[in-house]
């Protein structure tokens, strides 16, 4: 949102994700990240997306999606709704938001162009 962007940690050692934050980016300088949470996504992430309001966040690991809903940009991701789906492919590593309704993944070893109804995603909270 604006100018902010949003990282996610790739552990290699277990399946937590931590998210941070990087302010106002500047070029050529040291830029600090605002750690925002930690979670355990089952798996490392290999994308994401977020829709242009910040309310929604799409976060893919090797085997799962998630989708993260929140009503307000004061909360956090991960303290909304939550919902998610195992899928499985070669090599996911690209996820966006197609249009409300569906999410757009790529699998890099097939090429091949994956949709997701998001009303296909299981609810767990």
């Amino acid at each position: 949102v604006g100018d902010t962007i949003h990282l996610f940690s790739k552990n290699r050692s277990d399946k937590l994700t931590t998210l941070y934050r990087l302010d106002d980016p500047q070029p050529e300088t040291i830029n600090p990240l605002t750690k925002l949470d930690t979670l355990d996504l089952r798996g490392q992430v290999t994308g994401a997306d977020a829709t242009a309001d910040g309310k929604r966040l799409v976060v893919i690991t090797y085997q799962m999606i998630w989708l993260f809903e929140r009503d307000s940009l004061d909360e956090s991701f991960f303290a909304g709704r939550v919902r998610w789906a195992p899928y499985q492919a070669e090599q996911i590593e690209s996820v966006c938001f197609g249009d409300d309704a569906t999410l757009l993944l790529i699998d890099e070893a097939t090429g091949v162009l994956h949709s997701v109804a998001i009303a296909d995603l299981t609810s767990l909270r």
